[in-house]
């Protein structure tokens, strides 16, 4: 009777643990090969064609040991040294059947390293589902699946790809992404894909009504566009674009200080509002680790992509110990994602409590925990409102406030100008101040 044939209860089990176990001897026993035909053969060969295969990559320890010692030094000899002349390595050189077959060796490496990373994956898989964490399991092997998408594939393209797209961008135009404002579009050379802008200011002068309003505007026009929201739920938000349509306070909607009729208007309006984005406009106010924003935009595959606050991201495995350099790989991340997906990722950020100080506009100082902030974004816009300082004090009972939007870095445009706009806060929406309201 064979296998197939055989009960379920017949069958002999396969264990994930016992196969992995046996592929990482079997990638030790390569790694070994590999070393000794770098060594044994042709060094100056090995070097110049496989400096790519990574030390940290390798399972078996003094191999990896030897193949680093001999990047760094070129030097067969001082290579060795690095274990001290094991003579049991010295035996895997004389007993590696075929030296010239290094490209074997090196190809073999890289497929018994992906076998590795799925093993692990189910492995990983498995306790989740044994937990009943099916998000978990789903996670783990869609970053593993994620990341062998990408191994294999050169990541170089010829000069004739790149002309053939800048052309193709040229005669259809540029593919950003529009704010909905022309003024600021004009000043940014729109909201470009692949890059990573912040919006930055302090609490309550309207940077989540700023970016939430660019969103809608994205998604209104056929694109897609993601709001991640750490501090509103989807319908806090929607409240201000229902409510805002209205003219109606929108913490008076959600708080339910509106009358029965305001309702009843509330809600043909909402339903009305919808309309605007058929399958384009999404909210998630879960998701808080990066692998889930990830996970998010690989299912949406979105045009623009909002994350609301920046502080508030988590990295998967902890926050580094200074806050600086925790921000620092999330903004990286962020920024790595901007280019996998071809959409433009905006940051809502908070500044230090030092930019409330006196009447002064912010700079990129400013930023709270700036470190890498202001170096790795390829965009970062300031929001200022005069009437919130003590000079203009005055100035508060008014519905609509002036305020200033500070482009204190820009890539591809301009730097260090301002975009004046108005903030109706009843309508909860941003309009470019007259005379630039008919730019």
């Amino acid at each position: 009777m064979t296998a197939e044939n055989q009960s379920p209860a017949l069958q002999p089990k396969i264990r994930t643990g016992d196969v992995l176990r046996a592929t990482t001897q079997e990638k030790r026993d390569v790694e070994r090969r590999f070393v000794a035909a770098s060594i044994g053969h042709d060094t100056k060969i090995a070097l110049s064609e496989y400096a790519w295969v990574s030390p940290d990559s390798f399972c078996d320890v003094a191999a990896g040991k030897v193949w680093r010692a001999l990047l760094e030094s070129q030097d067969p000899m001082v290579a060795l040294d690095a274990i001290q002349n094991d003579a049991g390595f010295i035996d895997w050189i004389n007993q590696t059947p075929d030296l010239k077959r290094i490209d074997h060796y090196a190809d073999r490496m890289v497929a018994l390293g992906r076998e590795i990373d799925f093993l692990t994956a189910i492995e990983g898989a498995m306790k989740f589902m044994s937990a009943r964490d099916l998000m978990g399991a789903v996670d783990i092997m869609s970053k593993t699946l994620s990341k062998d998408s990408n191994q294999g594939k050169p990541s170089f393209e010829n000069i004739d790809t790149i002309v053939a797209k800048f052309n193709a961008s040229v005669k259809q135009g540029w593919d950003g992404v529009s704010t909905g404002l022309s003024t600021l579009d004009n000043a940014l050379g729109l909201l470009q894909r692949t890059q990573l802008s912040v919006l930055a200011a302090r609490t309550s002068v309207g940077k989540t009504a700023l970016a939430w309003q660019m969103a809608q505007y994205v998604a209104s026009m056929g694109k897609k566009a993601i709001y991640f929201s750490t501090e509103l739920r989807g319908e806090d938000l929607w409240a201000r674009t229902a409510a805002g349509s209205m003219r109606i306070e929108w913490r008076d909607v959600v708080a339910g200080k509106t009358s029965e009729l305001q309702n009843d208007l509330l809600i043909k309006e909402s339903t009305r509002l919808a309309q605007q984005f058929p399958n384009t406009l999404f909210v998630d106010s879960v998701s808080r680790k990066l692998s889930e924003i990830h996970h998010a935009v690989a299912a949406c595959k979105p045009d623009f992509i909002v994350v609301d606050h920046l502080d508030e991201i988590d990295e998967d495995d902890k926050k580094s110990d200074s806050p600086v350099m925790w921000l620092a790989a999330v903004v990286t991340y962020l920024r790595n994602l901007s280019k996998k997906y071809n959409a433009h990722v905006m940051c809502v950020h908070q500044l230090n409590r030092g930019a409330e100080e006196g009447d002064r506009r912010p700079v990129l100082s400013d930023l709270r925990w700036s470190g890498d902030i202001e170096q790795k974004a390829d965009c970062v816009m300031m929001l200022y409102r005069p009437d919130l300082s003590e000079a203009s004090a005055s100035n508060s009972a008014s519905n609509v406030k002036e305020t200033e939007l500070w482009i204190r870095k820009n890539r591809i445009g301009s730097i260090d100008t301002v975009v004046r706009l108005e903030y109706a806060l009843k309508e909860q929406k941003f309009y470019l101040a007259s005379p630039e309201r008919g730019a």
